[in-house]
């Protein structure tokens, strides 16, 4: 849909409408009634046509896009027939605040000033103040009165318009609500159905937890649990295949659980995986973008507005107790910390972000990040400037080089990206650092490198199941 007159010309006009409406009255503290209610009606007029170009501007929003393309707005496609009417309505109210405007400066009451750091010049004429009477007003040769009802008409157009815009905003949300809603009411009976005689585990939720702590007794079935507004699934690292849904609603005592799923039947595992885990994922996701949510689970980078889900989880946080000391070592410069406070070892998957859009990603050559991350978060000792990094992130490839020392209860990562934050959220990146970590048991260490050994073999895994951005598919099979 064409508009003659776009969104930036309401905002134009609104200004117009704006200005214009500020020199009826100020040049002249006797003005005529008439020229009072004129001003009250333009004022109106310029609230109608912010508002038009606000409810415009929440569409270019990054929410609001999809892949990369024009905004979409709520009056494109489904609403041809009111898209007419507002270019009529804008095109018509163009004409009357031009005419008007024409007129001020006609008859003396707007002066553009000399100097440019100047404001406009508010100048009345004596035949404005004495013979407005005999103006023509409006473009049909009419008096004041016709004038304010052609505003009081163009205002009244934008405001009903405007309803519409709002009303259609609002079913569409709640379309998007209800697919959603339907969508995971068919998963949860497909997983229901289908993990009757699959092992669960049952662990608390004050932090992510490790994979075996606190069981639930074996007498604890799937008809218990019912997925929650806040569940999330994603897999967890390890020789067995599981996966965990964070905050799973316990019917039988209304709390809230992280359930570990695993020995699945093999036949079930891919479609498991798609049907289930990714796409709740997914939903769940953009769910929390549309309220500007970002977490470890769901995030949106600020710099490339690409989105990601947490895809796979190492639990190394039993790692975060033993550690001493973490040092980067760059050349001859070496930088350590050693109030560490937490550690954790993710991996990603890309997906579309666009609150209402598909999101899923079937034209994604790779929808897996080529690295997993290794989350570093430190103490603030007293003292901590605001400049201070509060936590590290190391990228870790699957042909990233690594060395465990037993002797000394050490692992040893070598060129790898690392990026600092600080509370600021101020970022720093470092292409090729060795990171050198320390611990204060050799168990604890050895555990620890065969986590990101075991995180390393399933990027090669994924680096093998899908073409790399060098490589084209010349033959599907």
């Amino acid at each position: 849909m064409e508009f003659s007159f776009g969104i930036g010309d309401a905002f134009l006009m609104s200004k117009l409408a704006w200005n214009v409406a500020q020199v009826l009255t100020k040049g002249r503290k006797s003005a005529p009634r008439e020229f009072h209610e004129l001003e009250d009606q333009l004022y109106s007029l310029a609230a109608a046509l912010t508002a038009l170009k606000n409810a415009f501007d929440v569409q270019n929003t990054p929410n609001s896009t999809r892949d990369g393309s024009a905004p979409q707005t709520d009056l494109l496609g489904e609403e041809e027939v009111l898209g007419e009417t507002l270019k009529k309505v804008l095109a018509s109210c163009n004409g009357t605040l031009k005419h008007l405007e024409e007129i001020m400066k006609k008859y003396g009451a707007m002066v553009e000033p000399k100097d440019m750091k100047e404001k406009t010049i508010n100048k009345w004429a004596n035949v404005l103040a004495k013979d407005y009477k005999k103006i023509a007003w409006t473009t049909e040769k009419g008096n004041l009165d016709s004038l304010r009802s052609q505003i009081m008409i163009h205002t009244n157009s934008l405001d009903l318009i405007l309803g519409v815009i709002s009303n259609s905003r609002t079913k569409r949300i709640e379309r998007t609500l209800h697919e959603n809603s339907h969508m995971m009411k068919e998963i949860y009976n497909w997983f229901s159905e289908s993990m009757k005689h699959t092992e669960i585990e049952v662990h608390g939720i004050a932090h992510l937890p490790p994979a075996r702590s606190n069981p639930s007794p074996p007498a604890a079935t799937f008809e218990t649990y019912a997925v929650s507004p806040f569940t999330f699934p994603f897999s967890l690292l390890g020789s067995q295949k599981s996966w965990m849904l964070y905050k799973v609603a316990d019917t039988l005592h209304n709390t809230l659980v992280a359930i570990v799923i695993r020995n699945l039947a093999l036949n079930y595992i891919q479609e498991f995986e798609q049907t289930f885990i990714r796409t709740l994922s997914e939903v769940k996701a953009e769910l929390m973008f549309s309220r500007s949510m970002s977490n470890m689970l769901a995030r949106v980078e600020p710099h490339t507005q690409q989105a990601y889900v947490l895809n796979l989880r190492g639990n190394v946080s039993n790692a975060g107790e033993d550690f001493e000391s973490i040092t980067f070592t760059m050349g001859t410069r070496t930088y350590k910390r050693s109030t560490i406070k937490g550690v954790d070892l993710l991996h990603y998957r890309a997906v579309r972000s666009g609150y209402g859009a598909p999101s899923s990603t079937p034209d994604m050559r790779n929808p897996f990040c080529d690295y997993a991350e290794i989350l570093m978060f430190y103490n603030e000792p007293k003292g901590t400037t605001s400049g201070d990094i509060s936590r590290n992130i190391l990228q870790v490839r699957s042909n990233t080089s690594m060395s465990f020392f037993e002797e000394d209860a050490s692992v040893t990562i070598r060129k790898i990206k690392c990026l600092g934050y600080s509370n600021e959220a101020w970022a720093t990146t470092i292409e090729s650092v060795d990171v050198g970590l320390q611990f204060s048991k050799t168990e604890t260490a050895r555990d620890f490198h065969k986590k990101l050994e075991a995180m390393r073999l399933e990027l090669f895994a994924l680096s093998l199941e899908y073409p790399q951005k060098e490589e084209n598919v010349v033959l599907h099979l």
